[in-house]
């Protein structure tokens, strides 16, 4: 099978082929159809994220079922299926509860999304109901970290939310906040790159993000609660910037709530008086469970699909060294698909 192959820190990707991966005995074949590029895998590339090398990564993705372990019996050749961003070893407690992240065995799947194969456990598959796509399978993911975050955050009817950060999972954030009942839903970053994107996901309005002296950020934080009516009741930090958490509690309302979904690796300065002011609730939110994933692709299978807009560019293999030097350097795209067989 062909694969693309992270051999270091803003290394080209190597296209090599290597032996199609054979199922155990609990175990399906998958032949993948297309895998979403994360912001984890920039930072994979970029060496942000310490990764191994040698490895074929892509934790996005969705494909069908084309051979099966002799153990399996529910899973039929020709379903399409995803699956969490890792593997795991399905006795503990936490596969019970089916949040794999927090496994004490869990590892990366042993080939991504980037290759035109992998095997998983039967038991991790999310079966995708007509008339859903192999696209809509890769955005499935996104989605379940946004619905995570926004259930952790117990937004409800009435509220008022602010979204710093309008990558995918700002995006995802947003719809998933204003499916549950959010009265106005605003989203800031710091270009009009993801305007339309963030509109068409739910959101009300969409602010520019000014950086710079003191009474620049208050001319932010005024346009913010205009648009709003108020201050936040919710503020979701889904940009992972430096001072991002921070502005989150300069903005919102005393006893208000922010949920931290920024991967960020950098040092982040607090002015602890604020929080300790407002009395505030922050909440970090790790990835998502089965119950996540199962309403994601309900609601997605119910016919909510506005989240295919933030498709905007498939590409092969070959391609996928550009595409992330591209991401990197700010291209206008928002979630580039990778399609193995292209």
């Amino acid at each position: 099978m062909k694969v693309a192959v992270y051999t270091g820190p803003r290394e080209p990707f190597r296209i090599e082929e290597r032996p199609t991966p054979t199922p155990g005995p609990d175990e399906v074949l998958v032949r993948i159809g297309r895998c979403g590029i994360c912001a984890t895998d920039v930072s994979t590339w970029t060496g942000d994220a310490g990764m191994e090398t040698n490895k074929v990564y892509g934790h996005e993705f969705a494909g069908e079922v084309v051979a099966r372990g002799d153990r399996v019996r529910g899973m039929p050749i020709g379903a399409l299926v995803t699956a969490q961003c890792v593997t795991a070893c399905g006795r503990c407690e936490e596969c019970a509860r089916g949040h794999l992240c927090f496994c004490p065995e869990w590892k990366q799947h042993p080939t991504g999304g980037f290759g035109q194969y992998m095997t998983l456990p039967e038991r991790e598959a999310y079966v995708l109901p007509p008339p859903l796509t192999l696209e809509d399978g890769a955005l499935v993911e996104p989605l379940a970290v946004g619905l995570r975050g926004v259930k952790l955050a117990d937004v409800g009817a009435g509220d008022r939310v602010l979204v710093l950060g309008a990558g995918p999972i700002g995006l995802c954030a947003a719809y998933w906040a204003k499916r549950r009942g959010a009265a106005q839903v605003v989203v800031v970053a710091p270009s009009d790159r993801r305007r339309s994107f963030a509109l068409a996901m739910g959101a009300d309005a969409f602010v520019l993000n000014a950086s710079g002296p003191s009474d620049v950020a208050n001319a932010t934080e005024a346009r913010i609660r205009d648009a709003l009516g108020g201050p936040p009741d919710l503020v979701f930090e889904c940009a992972g910037f430096p001072g991002a958490v921070m502005q989150a509690m300069n903005a919102i309302r005393a006893k208000g709530t922010i949920v931290c979904m920024g991967y960020g690796l950098h040092p982040e300065t607090i002015q602890t008086g604020v929080p300790l002011f407002k009395e505030l609730c922050v909440r970090f939110s790790m990835t998502y469970d089965r119950s996540d994933y199962q309403e994601v692709i309900a609601t997605l299978a119910a016919g909510h699909l506005e989240p295919r807009c933030m498709i905007t560019k498939t590409i092969p293999l070959e391609a996928l060294t550009a595409t992330i030097e591209g991401l990197v350097a700010r291209a206008p795209e928002c979630k580039v698909m990778v399609d193995p067989w292209a």
